[in-house]
């Protein structure tokens, strides 16, 4: 996963998948995806690890919090704000549905 907002957004799709298609354990499923991490987000993830358990923080195991702690660290504060004016403001023009579908994704 990159720093991309589109990166972070099929990244988690693809791991929500593989880990259902494996049917990993909901207890299980952060941990296992944390070791598919790589580069700056690795990094952040085994600092915020280590972060928690200085503070006697328990493990993250559930998904959705992993999910919120990886979204406020790598997405714009204002992601959401941001395309939903991009939606508000597109416009088909003369473009085919093709190129406008790939304006819009």
């Amino acid at each position: 996963m990159g720093s991309e907002p589109d990166e972070y957004f099929d990244w988690i799709a693809t791991v929500k998948e593989v880990l259902k298609f494996k049917q990993v354990p909901k207890d299980r499923r952060v941990s296992l995806a944390a070791t598919r991490l790589r580069g700056c987000v690795g990094a952040w993830c085994q600092q915020l690890k280590l972060a928690r358990n200085m503070q006697g923080k328990p493990k993250i195991v559930a998904s959705e919090k992993m999910k919120k702690h990886i979204r406020v660290a790598f997405l714009p504060h204002n992601y959401d704000r941001l395309m939903f004016q991009c939606l508000q403001n597109l416009k088909q023009r003369n473009l085919s549905i093709d190129d406008y579908t790939s304006d819009f994704y």
